[in-house]
């Protein structure tokens, strides 16, 4: 392994620290309204310097959310591994529900598109479905849940639940974000449909 030097150190905690203050500006102003001149003043640099370290505010949100792909696979790994599997699945659907509804306040629907471009990215997002796949299975073998539904038909089903918009779920906001997840997650788990009109 590569000794890093001093300097180069000194360059990962800048970047570290533009990263993190980048995540905050993204859940105040929005992708769109998020100033790079702003966040240089915030941050006590000069705009030079902010582009020195990330070229651009693509670049910029990337890192955000490469980080927060890291920071979700350590949490993963945190997880206590002799919970009943079907609750560290819920654990880590009501996560990724959290994580996604507080990046949606942020981020438009136009960076979806660049992201998947992104290889650092995809490769968090392909070990999480990995994570998340190998769960639905033992939960399946448990008799947690329905072996006759494809388990790759419920990851897609989780993604398309974590790629939703807060803003789009939550019309006038009248759910706090506990309430809207918590009712994600029930219909995620028991379905529309009263016992009455169950199988």
């Amino acid at each position: 392994m590569k000794k890093i030097t001093l300097k180069e150190h000194q360059e990962q905690i800048k970047k570290e620290f533009i990263i993190d203050e980048a995540y905050r500006h993204l859940i105040k102003y929005g992708y769109e309204k998020m100033n790079m001149d702003v966040l240089a003043k915030d941050l006590g640099i000069s705009k030079a310097t902010l582009y020195k370290q990330l070229n651009s505010k693509e670049e910029l949100v990337l890192s955000v959310l490469v980080k927060f792909m890291k920071e979700s696979e350590k949490e993963l790994q945190e997880i206590d591994s002799n919970l009943p599997v079907i609750q560290m699945l819920k654990k880590i659907i009501t996560k990724g529900f959290k994580n996604r509804f507080v990046l949606s306040m942020g981020i438009s629907k136009s960076i979806p598109s660049f992201l998947r471009e992104n290889s650092e990215y995809v490769q968090y997002l392909n070990k999480l479905l990995e994570h998340i796949s190998k769960l639905i299975d033992l939960a399946k073998e448990q008799g947690d849940i329905r072996k006759e539904i494809p388990t790759q038909i419920i990851v897609s089903l989780i993604l398309c639940v974590f790629r939703l918009d807060a803003d789009e779920v939550n019309i006038n906001e009248q759910y706090t974000l506990d309430e809207l997840i918590n009712m994600l997650l029930d219909i995620f788990s028991y379905g529309l449909l009263t016992k009455q009109y169950q199988k």
